[in-house]
């Protein structure tokens, strides 16, 4: 096979598999349009939903949602306009192992890893806290709860 042809063959099936890849992350779960590792040094995670519990589980890693940017594995639905947010959700397994985990909701304005969002989350300590990012690649702040999980 000459160059040319050997060349672009690798190119046909790098696109192939970068769209086959993309697609993946982005099949729906559930009530959610899809999911997700946001940011640049995530170890891959994965959602799943139950249907007969009407459950997910979500598991992922990285290096915090926190600073001026975030790693972590994210279900996400595409929403305008005004809407209402209601979870109850629980942390499986590992009590006390990682202070920082979080779960939650969060709304970004995009799934970049530095994207401006908001989020209402428990910590893996049991801390409750309002935490957001006024804009892209700013400084997370937050506000902290008097409300904590006893875990």
């Amino acid at each position: 096979m000459e160059k040319s042809k050997l060349r672009h063959a690798i190119l046909l099936f790098l696109i192939v598999f970068i769209s086959l890849s993309t697609f993946a992350q982005q099949k729906t779960i559930g009530i959610f349009d899809g999911q997700l590792d946001v940011g640049k040094n995530t170890k891959p995670g994965s959602g799943v939903y139950l249907p007969q519990t009407q459950q997910y589980i979500i598991s992922g890693s990285g290096y915090n949602i926190w600073f001026d940017h975030d790693e972590f594995h994210y279900v996400y639905k595409k929403m305008k306009g005004d809407f209402i947010l209601y979870t109850r959700a629980e942390f499986v397994g590992w009590n006390g192992v990682e202070d920082h985990r979080k779960v939650g909701w969060m709304v970004r304005k995009s799934l970049d890893g530095n994207s401006a969002q908001v989020n209402a989350v428990e910590h893996g300590d049991g801390l409750t806290s309002l935490q957001y990012r006024r804009t892209a690649g700013a400084t997370t702040e937050e506000i902290k709860s008097k409300m904590a999980s006893h875990l």
